[in-house]
């Protein structure tokens, strides 16, 4: 019986958590998406089946990016395919939240999809670690037998080893040096007799007083006040300032503020007749959003206000 190591049991608690949150995201995911299509126009069985067209690419995606990793290889349209699903699962079920909602209904709508698309990844790196553990496991090596030499027949005579002496022939990989070129015979050779070299050198004559910078010629201009009383304008001068003035209303505006109190009873009644109206105009039950405008109920109200009105009329 075998042990468990520490690694192992790691290993094995480690799946269990991320089967667990993978199974708890999709369902989250699942049935939002569930809530949307019902809302929109499907009922039953196909409220029920449209999600898996959505949340089934990021399987299928996962999967066949894990199979052309234990290939060795990259599959685009397995990365896309899971990339399409990703982005539209989280793209449905932010929409399926509705104009005018808290920031906050947004992000709860948004984390199912995101924790399912990680939580899968996750799942299938430990199925590819285990997968690729159990296959690259070094398989014994097979050692071949060496050759038992034969034996030597009785009566045989057998010859004496003698050593010889081989003489190799070394190279080296040096370049060859050029030979130096033969004189012929007869010919003498003249003495080297050092000369007198003379040059002549020819130096310019730098001056000693600086050259004179040539500028450009400067103009002294001078700027005398003008003498506003040789004018002959007068020297008392009336300044007019614009002067705005607010003026009070005539009526000052009253808010008046009449609190209307509605039973739950009478709720439903009106919720009813206003389901009625809308299906007799659009052949389609009404909706959260028309709810939530005409009674200003909040989106948990609203949609279990629907859910009652809806399923009564139905049935």
């Amino acid at each position: 019986m075998k042990t468990p190591t520490p690694s192992r049991g790691l290993a094995a608690g480690a799946a269990t958590v991320t089967v667990l949150l993978t199974a708890a995201a999709f369902w989250l995911s699942y049935e939002h998406l569930h809530d949307v299509a019902d809302l929109n126009g499907l009922d039953g069985e196909r409220a029920w089946a449209w999600p898996a067209t959505v949340d089934l690419f990021i399987v299928a995606g996962e999967l066949l990016i894990l199979r052309a990793s234990l290939q060795h290889r990259v599959d685009a349209w397995a990365i896309a395919l899971a990339a399409s699903g990703s982005l539209g699962s989280i793209a449905l079920n932010v929409a399926g939240v509705g104009a005018g909602a808290e920031a906050m209904e947004y992000i709860v709508a948004a984390v199912p999809p995101v924790a399912a698309l990680l939580a899968f990844g996750a799942l299938m790196r430990q199925v590819h670690d285990a997968l690729a553990g159990h296959h690259e496991r070094p398989r014994p090596r097979a050692t071949a037998a060496r050759p038992t030499p034969e034996l030597v027949p009785a009566g045989a005579r057998l010859l004496p080893l003698v050593s010889l002496s081989v003489a190799t022939e070394v190279t080296t990989a040096a370049a060859a040096r050029p030979l130096p070129e033969v004189v012929p015979a007869g010919v003498r050779f003249l003495p080297l007799v050092p000369g007198d070299v003379t040059a002549e050198v020819t130096i310019e004559r730098v001056g000693t007083e600086p050259e004179q910078v040539v500028t450009r010629p400067s103009v002294e201009t001078t700027f005398k006040m003008l003498d506003w009383s040789s004018l002959g304008a007068g020297g008392n001068h009336q300044r007019s300032a614009e002067l705005t003035t607010a003026l009070a209303a005539a009526e000052p505006r009253q808010v008046v503020t009449v609190p209307v109190t509605i039973t739950p009873a009478e709720l439903r009644r009106q919720a009813r007749t206003l389901n009625r109206q809308v299906v007799a105009e659009t052949n389609r039950p009404v909706t959260i959003e028309r709810l939530r405008d005409e009674f200003g109920l909040s989106r948990r109200d609203a949609t279990e206000l629907r859910r009652e009105i809806v399923g009564s009329s139905r049935s």
